[in-house]
């Protein structure tokens, strides 16, 4: 198991049919599908900080791993 990890739950509804996705960064090992997930995380993450208004932000604080 890695400690620290991260965590991401989905909500998403297509045409009505609503699925959860969930990923743990627990272990280690992922399925192909998880990674596809956090490949499409990882792309809108990057749309996101690119806008101006993302950039104006002020820096994080707290969060416990300070």
């Amino acid at each position: 198991m890695t400690k620290p990890y991260s965590e991401d739950e989905w909500k998403i509804t297509i045409n009505g049919e609503k699925i959860t996705p969930y990923i743990s960064g627990a272990y280690c090992e992922k399925a192909n599908d998880e990674n596809k997930l956090i490949d499409l995380r990882n792309f809108i993450r990057n749309i996101v900080q690119n806008k101006v208004e993302y950039q104006k932000l002020p820096e994080a604080t707290g969060g416990g791993y300070e």
